[in-house]
């Protein structure tokens, strides 16, 4: 219950926020999360936001911003007002290249939704990739080529290669998109979407989405194609040195190629000395689904007992697919013979969980 905004941060750079988590009381209003101005290279990963205003509220005040803003693998829910994500330059332009990926949106406000974009500079390059949006309450999506300043007055913007890839609403009634590009002076081009899911219908044509459009926006397209979404299970809850294991990395979707994953190893175990050194990527050969990794313990005795081996899958440059739920996996190496996990608890490190 923080007074006002939990967390404004002012131009930094390469900065990251991960396992973090914020809750608001309901009876506290305009309560945000976190507030980024003029960052760039901000991580947000594995983050849990209740709050009773916007989640994320990113925003610029200068010109030519390489933001490299990347929110991945968080819950959010908003109980009164703002929105999930909220992003635009109030007062700049070219600003550019921002992506949220794997997050899952509960619930969203009355009054603004899930995603509100609203740009009084030059915007462009934004990407919502596997994003999963169950109560959005009003406006799946709002964006508006302009921007009304509490200082500077009304400000024009533009807004364009605006892409949302595997994106799902669970909640029809009620919920739109809409785009308002009314100012001449404020256009607003090329919004793609690819794998739109409305109340469990794949979305082909603009009528299916309940889509509302002020003005001319150009080139907004809706189409369908098969995508690979990656994911990460742990074959057992604990390994030893008598008894190793493996995590299994799948993916669902084309298998007609070898797909590369880049991983991101971490947790209290040493590799090289608690256990065998794992590959910074894995390659799921062509014609196949899934591969395993194996974890080998190297010790008998760990200090306290037990050491932690956790994996994350990571991005391609080429983003040729997509995180799942199940992205991050934990084994826990121990002293003497490695247990088994329950039924239903053996798999994935969960978000949050």
């Amino acid at each position: 219950n923080p007074s006002l905004y939990s967390c404004i941060v002012f131009d930094t750079v390469d900065w990251r926020f991960g396992n973090v988590k914020f809750v608001t009381s309901s009876s506290y209003g305009n309560r945000d999360c976190i507030d980024p101005h003029n960052a760039q290279r901000l991580v947000v990963d594995d983050g849990f936001f209740l709050s009773t205003d916007d989640n994320i509220a990113y925003s610029t005040l200068r010109n030519d911003i390489d933001t490299g803003i990347v929110v991945k693998n968080c819950v959010m829910y908003n109980s009164h007002s703002g929105a999930c994500i909220r992003l635009g330059p109030w007062l700049g332009d070219n600003t550019h290249h921002f992506t949220a990926e794997n997050c899952d949106y509960i619930k969203g406000a009355n009054n603004e939704g899930a995603f509100a974009i609203y740009a009084g500079g030059a915007l462009s390059d934004v990407r919502f990739r596997n994003m999963r949006v169950e109560n959005p309450q009003s406006r799946l999506i709002y964006m508006i080529s302009a921007w009304n300043d509490y200082y500077a007055g009304w400000q024009s913007g533009s807004i364009d290669n605006v892409r949302f890839e595997n994106l799902s609403c669970e909640t029809v009634t009620d919920s739109w998109i809409g785009f308002d590009a009314t100012d001449a002076a404020s256009p607003m081009s090329n919004i793609a979407f690819t794998n739109l899911n409305y109340g469990g219908t794949t979305v082909t044509n603009q009528s299916q989405a309940h889509v509302f459009v002020n003005g001319t926006v150009s080139n907004l397209s809706f189409s369908t194609t098969a995508v690979n979404e990656v994911a990460i299970t742990a074959a057992a809850l604990s390994a030893s040195a008598s008894q190793s294991t493996f995590f299994t990395v799948s993916r669902s979707g084309p298998t007609g190629a070898s797909l590369t994953i880049p991983l991101v190893i971490r947790g209290s175990a040493v590799a090289g000395s608690d256990y065998t050194a794992l590959s910074n990527s894995v390659v799921i050969p062509a014609g196949a689904s899934s591969v395993q990794v194996a974890i080998a313990p190297l010790k008998s005795n760990y200090p306290g007992g037990r050491a932690t081996v956790v994996v994350d899958l990571n991005h391609s440059p080429a983003y040729s697919y997509l995180l799942g739920p199940n992205h991050c996996a934990m084994t826990t190496l121990v002293d003497g013979v490695s247990g088994t996990a329950p039924a239903g608890l053996a798999g994935s490190l969960y978000r949050n969980g």
